[in-house]
């Protein structure tokens, strides 16, 4: 019997995907092709003295012309959507902790302020699609898109939102010493509290972000260790203050981890089949999306219902297969941090910690 380790997968495809195997075998490993080849094979479509060589085939088959890939939809962030997570955000707050309005107020502001410096920083950056969004009981944050950045790029984005905040609230702490105004002290411990937790170095959190792009971005292991350390430790403090509602953020960071994971082996399987991934959506060629198309096709994700070999139109799911083949795409980040750049982002860590914390204990 003719086989490999290619055979049992093949048995589960249709005619057309495996004859799309051997009409394309500079995609596929040949052990892939020749799979698919035996399998036409047994199923009586083509027999040894009929098929021709698959150099033969290539030689002799038409010029394909692609048409234009799919334009980017560009993901606009409903300006309605940021209003109504922030009403959820109150009401939840009111109902659920109990607190006054004052409070909860303060807390909002704190919060715009704090994912502004992010979005600020994202927009000087060029970032695209921007948006804001509340999450109930959690807190907020900041979004936006862009095909490539470097290390020092990420890294101010991070501090953009808990630096500044600290700032000002050391500033608020310091009017509340001159005026004893119970408002100012309130306000200025939310901007303390919630900027320096921020900061600690655990993911998804802004310290934890700066951690790992300033001394794990090059190595995958040591990457994937810390995020499951940020896992385990996120789970165990919600764990024991009872605040199980918050496990959400782990459990989301784990989700989020898988993916990541998920595409990261898609990404590698398609550098092995002379796919270039490392690139943006723009810098794809029309043959280069319409063959990655194909590729994820034939592999049966999840869109392979919509994707026909050698058929090249849009389907209706064409902006959800243009996500994924986006996720999949990812250009490097640009490694512009030196020694001394690590040393300077170590100090203001330290020093957002150092600062607040002694305006409190010696003013």
């Amino acid at each position: 019997m003719k086989e490999n380790k290619y055979s049992p997968q093949m048995t589960m495809k249709d005619d057309s995907l495996l004859e799309y195997y051997l009409k394309n075998p500079q995609m596929f490993p040949d052990e892939e092709v020749q799979a698919a080849r035996w399998e036409l094979e047994k199923r009586g479509i083509i027999s040894d003295d009929k098929q021709p060589p698959v150099k033969e085939e290539l030689e002799n088959s038409e010029t394909i012309i692609f048409p234009p890939k799919p334009a980017e939809n560009s993901q606009e962030r409903s300006f309605s959507r940021s209003l109504l997570s922030l009403a959820l955000f109150i009401v939840a707050f009111y109902f659920m902790f109990k607190w006054d309005f004052t409070s909860i107020f303060i807390l909002v502001g704190v919060l715009l302020i704090h994912e502004a410096g992010h979005l600020l920083a994202m927009k000087y950056f060029d970032y695209k699609e921007l948006s804001m969004f509340f999450v109930p009981l959690v807190g907020a944050l900041a979004m936006g898109s862009k095909d490539q950045i470097s290390q020092k790029q990420s890294i101010i984005i991070s501090m953009a939102g808990p630096v500044p905040g600290i700032i000002l609230g050391i500033i608020t702490y310091l009017l509340f010493i001159q005026t004893e105004s119970a408002f100012l002290e309130e306000t200025a411990y939310i901007f303390i509290v919630l900027n320096l937790f921020n900061l600690l170095p655990v993911m998804p959190l802004d310290g934890g972000r700066v951690l790992k792009t300033t001394f794990f971005e090059k190595n995958d292991m040591l990457s994937k260790i810390f995020i499951i350390l940020s896992i385990a430790l996120l789970s165990y403090y919600f764990f024991s203050i009872e605040s199980y509602f918050l496990l959400i953020i782990p459990a989301f960071l784990f989700l989020q981890f898988m993916g990541q994971s998920s595409f990261k082996r898609i990404r590698e399987d398609m550098a092995e089949k002379n796919f270039d991934v490392n690139k943006s959506y723009n810098e794809l060629t029309d043959e280069e999306y319409w063959r990655m198309r194909e590729e994820i096709g034939v592999n049966g994700s999840s869109y392979s219902n919509y994707i026909i070999p050698n058929h090249y139109e849009v389907s209706e799911k064409e902006p959800k297969i243009i996500q994924f083949i986006k996720s999949i795409l990812y250009k490097k980040p640009i490694m512009d941090l030196g020694i001394g750049g690590k040393m300077l982002v170590v100090t203001i860590w330290v020093l957002s910690f150092l600062v607040p914390l002694g305006v409190i204990m010696f003013v």
